[in-house]
Parts: C-alpha cells; structure tokens; sequence
C-alpha cells in the first residue's frame, strides 16, 4: 500500500481533486482529511494568544507558574 499527501492552497482546486479521487474508491482508495488537525491546532494557538491579550489588559489574571507546571 502507497499513502500520499497533498497540499492544495485553492478550495475549488482540492474540490476537484476529491471529486474525481472519489471514482476511484471501489479500487480501493481511501481518502482521509487531515484539515481538521491543522484547524484544531488553530484554534488552540489563537485561544492562547486572546488569553495573553486579555492578560495583558488586566481583563483576567495570569496562573502562577506552579499550577502550569504541577498540570504537566
């Protein structure tokens, strides 16, 4: 078996690309999207950031130190 990655920048692009890839499935292809791991990490980075902002503006207080680490 032979697995293959691509990375398509243009939405109608990789659109098309599933669209005829899915013709192949009685061949045996499999087609498994990985967008949703590169979204979540995203998210967690942007979350992160809006906490620091916040942070920084008083809105919310910083943890100690201590409590991030005993939590690892």
């Amino acid at each position: 078996m032979k697995s293959y990655t691509l990375e398509i920048e243009q939405e109608n692009v990789a659109e098309k690309v599933i669209w005829l890839l899915k013709h192949f499935k009685d061949e045996g292809i499999t087609i498994k999207e990985n967008y949703s791991v590169n979204q979540e990490v995203k998210n967690s980075i942007t979350q992160a950031v809006n906490e620091m902002n916040m942070i920084k503006k008083g809105k919310i207080e910083a943890k100690p130190i201590e409590d991030l680490l005993n939590a690892l």
